[in-house]
């Protein structure tokens, strides 16, 4: 009669998840094979398991990289990006390093061997960066120009593997420092002087007219695009009262509001940017730019402005659009989606060849109960 393998009942190790209780389960699996003989069986099984335990550690590590979403600091001072990190499993790393890119992972270097960042740049402590786990970086000297996203990247080798990870990005906002405003201006003075009178003035009316009018510019907020792609940067207005402007043009900037010119006649731009036709911006109120070939260092903040004549002259801006241009369509940091495409792909690995090593053992004994 042919003797079956026995095979024990598993029970799930202590302190495991449920993707690598399934995992154990597995393994175990295979060891529990009884009354087996083979020499051979016996060494593919090792073999096979530690091929499946250096897959299972693989599984099993994780590094968790955060980063501040926002930072906003003025031109010319010192501003500190956070960066720090966590490991699912207890390993502390033998050693490591951590890296600082702009406008997108791996991108640009913000290093002082970088040309751009030369001398303007001091990290954490190779100690920190270790016992802490802090992947800090800050800037001295910061320009509007600077104004950017920074993407932290982790590189590290525990006991067991060399993992890496990188953070979402921190969007660095430069601006430049506010002039003092008058405590009296001349329109407030004005404003004095006519309300003293007892008949109404020209001037008292251009004053109530002008408080009573107001223009609203709405932007989106953020955009991401491709590099080489055309983007559309997105801005519209809105007039408190009902009279249709007479006439009026709009400008983009970028960086800052009143910046630097997105237009054609900007050397960044030249023979990239598109604008809506006139009579769109009257009748629509739209007043949209469209930028062509764009590239990974067009990232950055837009500001749209509004200026029309209707009774009055008036003025107005949008809140800005942060453009993200990325050279990648896809993001290649692991997700929790893909972990479980990797668990499961494990999974069926094992199952599979536990099954081919099952049939081989049973084939083996059968061709032994037929020599007997």
């Amino acid at each position: 009669m042919e003797h079956i393998p026995k095979i024990h009942p598993v029970t799930a190790l202590p302190g495991s998840s449920s993707s690598s209780r399934q995992t154990n389960a597995f393994l175990i699996y295979l060891v529990l094979f009884t009354d087996v003989d083979s020499h051979s069986y016996r060494m593919g099984t090792i073999k096979l398991l530690f091929a499946l335990g250096a897959l299972k550690v693989v599984l099993m590590q994780n590094i968790h990289v955060s980063q501040t979403p926002k930072v906003v600091t003025e031109n010319g001072s010192t501003v500190t990006l956070q960066c720090g990190y966590t490991l699912r499993n207890t390993d502390m790393p033998k050693y490591g390093w951590y890296s600082w890119s702009r406008h997108m992972i791996s991108g640009q270097e913000v290093s002082n061997v970088s040309e751009y960042f030369s001398g303007r740049v001091s990290k954490v402590s190779p100690v920190d960066f270790i016992s802490k786990r802090v992947a800090d970086i800050h800037l001295h000297r910061v320009v509007v120009s600077d104004t950017g996203v920074y993407f932290c990247e982790i590189y590290l080798h525990t006991i067991n593997i060399m993992i890496t990870g990188q953070g979402h990005g921190t969007f660095l906002l430069v601006t430049a420092p506010k002039s003092p405003s008058p405590k009296h201006s001349n329109a407030m003075l004005n404003a004095q002087r006519v309300q003293s009178t007892t008949l109404p003035s020209i001037m008292e009316y251009n004053i109530t007219e002008a408080l009573l009018q107001s223009i609203q510019v709405s932007q989106i907020p953020k955009v991401v695009t491709e590099n080489g792609s055309t983007v559309t940067l997105q801005c519209g207005y809105t007039l408190t009262s009902t009279d249709i402007p007479k006439y009026g043009w709009y400008s983009w900037s970028r960086h800052m509001a009143s910046g630097s010119e997105v237009s054609n006649v900007s050397e960044s731009f030249s023979g990239r940017v598109s604008k809506v036709s006139p009579d769109d911006f009257i009748i629509k109120r739209v007043a949209d730019i469209h930028l062509h070939g764009v590239d990974v260092s067009d990232t950055g903040l837009y500001f749209c402005e509004i200026y029309l004549q209707t009774s009055i002259m008036m003025t107005g801006q949008g809140h800005g659009t942060f453009l993200l241009v990325t050279d990648h369509p896809k993001d290649f940091s692991i997700t929790k989606l893909s972990k479980i495409k990797i668990t499961v792909g494990a999974l069926v690995l094992v199952t599979i060849l536990s099954t081919i090593l099952y049939f081989e053992r049973r084939k083996a004994l059968s061709k032994k109960l037929v020599v007997i």
